[in-house]
């Protein structure tokens, strides 16, 4: 299985992202949410071509969404890496 990285932008949208969410809807959802995140991940993980080809965004690119928010990776041999963790109503071009 490959190695998954997190890359600083997608640490820094998690970031956000839990604290969006304990902000307005309190500790327990921001769990549950960062919890189906991390199963995104792991979904990803094991079969890294279920997401959708993003190659028109940027080359190697794919995406898989979860709840309100897009999951952007690419593959190399051995690593996934997590580029981004992008809300759907976000312009997705001007933050990938």
């Amino acid at each position: 299985m490959k190695r998954l990285k997190i890359s600083a932008s997608a640490h820094r949208d998690l970031q956000n992202l839990a604290g969006h969410t304990r902000k307005r809807w309190g500790d327990e959802q921001k769990q549950s949410y960062l919890g189906e995140i991390r199963t995104a991940f792991q979904t990803i993980r094991e079969n890294p071509e279920i997401g959708i080809d993003r190659s028109t965004l940027k080359a190697g690119y794919r995406s898989l969404a979860c709840r309100q928010h897009i999951v952007f990776y690419r593959c190399d041999d051995d690593t996934i890496l997590i580029a981004r963790i992008i809300h759907h109503r976000m312009d997705i071009q001007t933050h990938i």
